[in-house]
């Protein structure tokens, strides 16, 4: 389980193609600490299994290591992190993700899976993906300096992403709702027919992929995962009814 909240970046340094999946060997752009070979973590919204990891000083190359908050398992091994991993892709996972169109090069969203003890920043994200959208339209909209003085030093303007969805996942999307988009956790600003707004502030454009993306590009999408089992939930309660009509109409004795 994950939150949406992307604590590094990884880039894609060779797609070892296999009969029916993938391997990917990553490195590092931000390390994380305490990585180990059997445990998930999110690749752009892709719950993904690390299969192997080399360790090294990240210091000793320049490069700040990311240490998970309140994570007693590190405690005693901080001066190691992981400089590259693998994953396997599963043929399913490719079917239904961006992962099949994934190359050298690529830079990825990371997030570690939540312990139970963990803030849930974003909100639950499971990391298996729903399908994928299209960015149809990206703008840049200062900020209202009436609303948001403008200061020195400090970036203003937001950047809005117009989103093209599926039309089946037209009923699962909310208003100021929450949907993960290449695992980041975002607000719905805006529900179009068939179409999703999306605002990003500087910080989320910084830190994860997102501010690399271009019109056309697809993303992986996750719907909001109570709002799927609120409405599998009613539409089970509609055929249950239905049902039950039909058998009241059958017990009925004609006349």
């Amino acid at each position: 389980m994950f939150s949406g909240i992307i604590t590094s970046l990884a880039v894609i340094d060779e797609v070892i193609k296999q009969s029916s999946s993938l391997t990917l060997h990553c490195t590092w752009k931000k390390p994380l600490i305490g990585v180990e070979e059997g445990e998930s973590l999110s690749l752009n919204g892709i719950c993904l299994t690390v299969t192997k990891v080399m360790s090294f000083q990240p210091e000793a190359l320049g490069m700040t290591p990311v240490i998970p908050a309140s994570d007693e398992s590190t405690s005693g091994n901080l001066d190691s992190a992981a400089t590259f991993f693998e994953v396997d892709v599963s043929i399913e996972t490719l079917e239904k993700t961006t992962a099949k169109n994934w190359k050298n090069g690529d830079l990825l969203n990371v997030e570690r899976a939540l312990k139970y003890s963990d803030v849930v920043g974003g909100h639950l994200v499971s990391g298996h993906i729903d399908g994928v959208g299209k960015v149809s339209e990206i703008s840049v909209i200062p900020a209202n300096p009436s609303v948001i003085p403008a200061q020195a030093g400090i970036q203003s303007q937001f950047t809005k992403m117009t989103l093209s969805l599926p039309k089946a996942f037209m009923k699962h999307i909310v208003s100021k709702g929450s949907l993960a988009v290449d695992g980041v956790s975002l607000t719905i600003n805006k529900v179009l027919e068939k179409e999703v707004e999306l605002m990003f502030v500087p910080f989320t454009l910084q830190n994860t992929n997102l501010g690399t993306k271009q019109k056309g590009d697809l993303v992986n999408v996750e719907l909001d995962m109570i709002g799927k089992y609120v409405a599998k939930h009613l539409e089970d309660i509609a055929i249950v009814q239905s049902l039950r009509g039909v058998e009241d109409d059958a017990a009925i004795p004609s006349r």
